[in-house]
């Protein structure tokens, strides 16, 4: 058995993508060849031995590719991470991360977004009406939540996420894995 850091594990999970995409093209030039013309591969037992042997090596590094991923969900259930007052699992931090935070910061962008938009139109182009006593009288306008409260939501939502990502990181440069 090996033992890894998740660091050490992703950076190897970079190399095999690279190394399937080598060999996967290196097959797909053998596919077909004239046969008046010499084997290219001839050094390498001939055109059908290296596919063959290169197909293996894809497999094998698929295996390893599965073997890495499947051990780094194991500890990202089993380990755990505390940003602010909340403790959760890293797979579910990875959840909340990847599915969850990067919405909930957009949605706040665009609420603050819209009611900041709205109140300088509304200084800037004051709308009128009429009431039923046929008075003009200038549109008030009510904001339906605490502007500041989700203007605030947005900072902590950020700033919850860039503690995440450090907290991440040095989880993965720390959690050793038998590989």
């Amino acid at each position: 058995m090996e033992k890894i850091t998740i660091t050490e594990a992703l950076s190897e999970i970079n190399l095999i993508k690279k190394k399937v995409i080598t060999k996967q093209s290196k097959i797909e030039c053998a596919l077909i060849r004239a046969e008046h013309l010499p084997d290219p591969f001839l050094t390498e037992g001939g055109s059908e031995e290296m596919i063959k042997r290169e197909y293996q090596g894809l497999r094998d590094l698929n295996r390893r590719l599965q073997t890495i991923r499947a051990k780094i969900s194991l500890a990202n259930l089993s380990n755990e991470i505390t940003v602010e007052d909340e403790t959760r699992s890293i797979h579910d931090w990875l959840i909340w991360k990847r599915e969850i935070s990067a919405d909930q910061i957009k949605f706040t962008h665009r609420v603050h977004t819209a009611i900041a938009g709205h109140m300088k139109t509304a200084g800037t182009q004051p709308q009128v009406f009429k009431d039923a006593e046929d008075k003009v009288k200038l549109v008030q306008y009510k904001v339906n939540i605490d502007y500041a409260e989700w203007l605030q939501r947005h900072t902590v939502l950020s700033e919850k996420l860039e503690k995440l990502d450090g907290k991440l990181s040095l989880k993965n440069a720390t959690i050793v894995l038998e590989i």
